[in-house]
């Protein structure tokens, strides 16, 4: 599965509030007219605290709200931002400044499952591998061990690894060291205090453990997901 994320940033003459009803209730329905969509989600940014991660954070990283569009592969997700690229584009105009995009390799490690009727919090991560390890070792060590690792801590009802392929701004391409991330991570909880009790566990500290061995940073951020295509 492929994903597209947009990381959005509001316009200074918005309030929180009048940026997420815009969002909702005006980008949305262009959003939800591109072809081949499977899913699209708004996830609005509530909380920035690392919240039981003992890693660096990069502190240049923001953001308002992350938009996620699903699509079954990289030619249907083209044709989806041709059919209703421009008209979103525009609309983006009216309410937010422009931020970076990125293209994704979407992997379901644990989830969420679907007769959970519980609420539930959503945290985003953002990885930047360590200097030393190559891309290709990140990969091999955050699909395979640590995603095993994970699967072992406890109150995590979801969990979703991203590879990034690409990323642009205004259209473009910009390379990796304009935004230095190798992969983000999407994690369900049912609260933020299970949130907290699992990063405070023996079998989180065996991942984190791990994870120092081939990461640099870790950018988090609580959001409020918003479901707009299932």
């Amino acid at each position: 599965m492929i994903s597209r994320m947009g990381i959005v940033h509001k316009r200074d003459d918005f309030t929180k509030e009048r940026f997420v009803k815009h969002w909702a209730e005006v980008h949305a329905p262009i959003v939800e007219r591109m072809s081949h969509l499977r899913r699209y989600h708004q996830n609005v940014v509530v909380d920035e605290s690392q919240l039981g991660i003992g890693f660096a954070t990069r502190s240049s990283l923001s953001a308002d709200g992350f938009s996620e569009l699903w699509y079954d592969d990289m030619y249907e997700m083209n044709e989806g931002m041709a059919s209703q690229g421009e008209a979103a584009k525009a609309d983006l105009a009216l309410f937010t400044v422009p931020g970076v995009v990125i293209t994704m390799f979407k992997r379901v490690v644990i989830p969420v499952p679907a007769d959970f009727d519980r609420p539930f919090i959503k945290r985003i991560t953002f990885l930047k591998r360590s200097p030393s390890v190559s891309a290709e070792t990140f990969q091999w060590e955050w699909l395979g061990p640590h995603a095993d690792m994970v699967k072992t801590m406890p109150n995590v009802i979801g969990y979703n690894q991203n590879v990034i392929l690409d990323r642009t701004l205004n259209g473009k391409s910009v390379g990796y060291a304009d935004f230095p991330f190798d992969g983000i991570v999407e994690f369900w909880f049912e609260s933020k205090e299970k949130l907290e009790e699992s990063f405070a566990s023996p079998e989180y500290a065996v991942t984190s453990a791990h994870g120092k061995t081939f990461l640099d940073t870790m950018t988090t951020f609580l959001v409020e997901p918003k479901v707009i295509v299932k």
